[in-house]
């Protein structure tokens, strides 16, 4: 969707910022706690490994909450170099 700005447009920056903020408009709008359940509720018990692991880190985020696994705490790189990922 960015490729043809970003790799040659006039306005590459301004066109990821704006992607990035449609992106996050979209996320608030799903209920994602709802929706992982409504999907674990169509899965065969016992559930298969891979299964059972994507299952635990999607419930691992979940409970962790937004920076959790990405924050400056566990080292993540970033634009900034503090830590944490951001593009605004």
């Amino acid at each position: 969707m960015l490729s043809g700005e970003t790799a040659a447009g006039s306005f590459p920056v301004e066109a990821v910022r704006v992607m990035s903020k449609i992106c996050r408009e979209a996320e608030v709008s799903i209920d994602h706690y709802q929706l992982f359940k409504s999907i674990l509720a169509q899965v065969a018990i016992p559930m298969a490994p891979l299964e059972s692991l994507a299952s635990s880190a999607v419930r691992t985020a979940q409970k962790a909450g937004p920076g959790g696994c990405c924050s400056p705490r566990y080292g993540m790189p970033s634009n900034s170099g503090v830590g944490g990922v951001s593009f605004e």
